[in-house]
């Protein structure tokens, strides 16, 4: 899933376990950052981000783990837990 705030995309990492945030300046994305959805190490077929959704504060992002079928949510401005 995809999610655009302002002049932030989130981009769901599928495998990886991870959520990646972009930033969008001009119509060009530029500088990544991976967030971690999970609290500790991802091993291979253990996670996959797929669907996300922001609050409407935008202040919390939610990610749906569909291999674990748990939701993670992460501060949208730190990207922590």
């Amino acid at each position: 899933g995809l999610v655009l705030a302002g002049e932030t995309v989130y981009a769901g990492g599928g495998s990886t376990g991870a959520v990646h945030r972009f930033s969008l300046k001009g119509g060009k994305l530029g500088d990544a950052a991976l967030l971690a959805a999970n609290p500790g190490p991802v091993k291979p077929g253990d996670s996959f981000i797929g669907d996300l959704a922001l609050s409407a504060d935008g202040r919390i992002l939610y990610a749906a783990d569909i291999q674990k079928n748990e939701l993670a949510l992460l501060d949208a401005t730190t990207g922590k837990l």
